[in-house]
Order: C-alpha cells, then sequence, then structure tokens
C-alpha cells in the first residue's frame, strides 16, 4: 500500500563527523547548491543554537565554502555543517539536510526548478523529497518511500526532458541502487504537467546472481519506442553460464526468460492508462 509522508520526526543529536558517515562527500568546496527546504536558518557557526543570521527561501543558489568537523543527526539522517557564501557575499553555516542533492530547471519552462533531497531515515527505510519552485516560491512538495536502500548515497534524481511525450514536459527519475544482492533497487518515475507534479510509478530492478526481476518505461523517443505511447517491459530470468564463463552477461544471448512481456500505456494527463 503506497503511503504518503509530511509528518516529520524530530531526533537531535550533535557530533563529530567519522569517516563512515554515509552523507561525508556529497557536497564539496565550491560547488553552487540549493536549499531544499523554505525559511532555512543560515547560522554564525556550526550549531542548532548558534544566532540565525538570516533565513533563505527554498531553492536558494549557495556556495560551500567550507565543511564543518562538526555533524548533526535530524531525522534519522547525519549531515555535516557546511560554511556557505549567498547573497551577493554573505556567509555563514547551514546544516546540509536542508541542501538539495539535485537541482535541475523544466526542460520546457526554465522558471520552473525542482530540488530533490532527503526527508527522513527511519528503521524501516528513507523518505525522500522532491519540491516544485517558481521565482523562490514553492508550487508543490511531494514526499515519497525510497526503495529496498537506506543510504542517500545510493539514490541519484535526473530530469529525462519528455522523451518524446507531447502532454508530459518533464520526466523526473528517481534512481536507487542496492546494497546486496535481492535486495530491491530500481526507478521511481514522476511527470510534470499543467503545472502538476505525478507520482506515475515505482519500477523495481532486483538482480540476485544470475537471476534478474526488472520493470521499466520505453518511451517514444527512445529506439524501441512508439509515437505518443509509454510501454512498460517487465522481464524475469536467469542468465545462463556459458561453459568456462565466470561473469553472467546479457551480450551472449543466453537469456532465459521467465516473464517477458511489454504493456502499452497513454498518458491522460493524470494517470497511465492501458491500451487495450
Amino acid at each position: 500500500m503506497k503511503r504518503t509522508f509530511f509528518t516529520c520526526c524530530c531526533w537531535l543529536a550533535a557530533l563529530t563527523i567519522h569517516a563512515q558517515s554515509d552523507t561525508l562527500g556529497l557536497f564539496e568546496k565550491q560547488q553552487t547548491v540549493y536549499a531544499l527546504a523554505d525559511s532555512v536558518n543560515i547560522r554564525t557557526a556550526p550549531s542548532i543554537t548558534a544566532e540565525t543570521v538570516a533565513l533563505i527561501p527554498v531553492g536558494t543558489p549557495l556556495k560551500i565554502t567550507g565543511i564543518s568537523s562538526v555533524a548533526l543527526a535530524l531525522n534519522g539522517v547525519v549531515f555535516p555543517w557546511y560554511e556557505v557564501t549567498y547573497h551577493n557575499g554573505k556567509s555563514g553555516f547551514i546544516w546540509g539536510g536542508k541542501l538539495a542533492l539535485a537541482s535541475f530547471r523544466s526542460h520546457k519552462n526554465p522558471d520552473i526548478s525542482f530540488h530533490y533531497g532527503v526527508e527522513r531515515v527511519t528503521d524501516t527505510g528513507i523518505v525522500l523529497q522532491l519540491r516544485v519552485v517558481k521565482n523562490g516560491r514553492e508550487l508543490q512538495r511531494l514526499s515519497f518511500e525510497g526503495l529496498g536502500s537506506r543510504s542517500p548515497r545510493l539514490y541519484s534524481c535526473e530530469n529525462r526532458s519528455n522523451k518524446g511525450l507531447r502532454n508530459v514536459d518533464d520526466i523526473i527519475e528517481v534512481n536507487g541502487g542496492s546494497e546486496a544482492c535481492g535486495e530491491a533497487g530500481g526507478t521511481l518515475t514522476f511527470f510534470w504537467t499543467d503545472q502538476q507534479l505525478h507520482f506515475v510509478r515505482r519500477q523495481l530492478d532486483t538482480p540476485d546472481g544470475e537471476y534478474f526481476d526488472r520493470t521499466y518505461f520505453i518511451y517514444p523517443s527512445d529506439m524501441e519506442g512508439i509515437k505518443d505511447m509509454i510501454i512498460e517491459k517487465q522481464e524475469a530470468g536467469e542468465i545462463l553460464f556459458e561453459e568456462g564463463q565466470k561473469v553472467a552477461s546479457w551480450d551472449s544471448n543466453n537469456v532465459k526468460y521467465s516473464t517477458n512481456k511489454a504493456i502499452k500505456y497513454r498518458w491522460t494527463g493524470e494517470k497511465l492508462a492501458p491500451l487495450r
């Protein structure tokens, strides 16, 4: 059952960064990043008790000038504090969890930007978020469960344009890898159309040794695509090892399918509708 999360946990702790911190290295010096939330605190020091020198809106650009040796655990995830410059050279500190892990503009309308990041991590999984921003104002926010991994490092987000779909402005994909064989990775797909971000599909890709089970979309601009259609491929089976072969390969035409089917859809503007 799909659940949408809008509540917020508050688990607070101050600690010193250690090499095993899962979010170290996600941001680097001189990198330009963007505020993930609205009314984000810029502080005089890397502490939640330090004086606030500014409140910045979602989507504000920031340049990282330093990485603090102090980290903060909030909502189940640990991020270091970063020293940043903003607004024509003003400076201060911001907690890394308030920075977008990926930001990009709409291909159709560059006044629209999308900002992706972590909302929280629990004992059972990770909750991610996407925010849509126009001229410093948040238009929409979606919170959603991740895939198999709880590690922010194993997720990425990208804008794939509209891939030839005439009634879609942007296709946003959140991709998640797996930490072990048999653990589900895959793709979470969102369509931006008619000034609305729609969750479209959760598709899993579960490798387990030579066995595989995956689902993915083929769009009109793909080589196997069909005009105005979305094809969902569902594949499962086994990659057979040839004699003396140590690593299974897709290139040797030795795939034995237990499932290999394609379902055709059209996008109605709100949901996928199967074609009969």
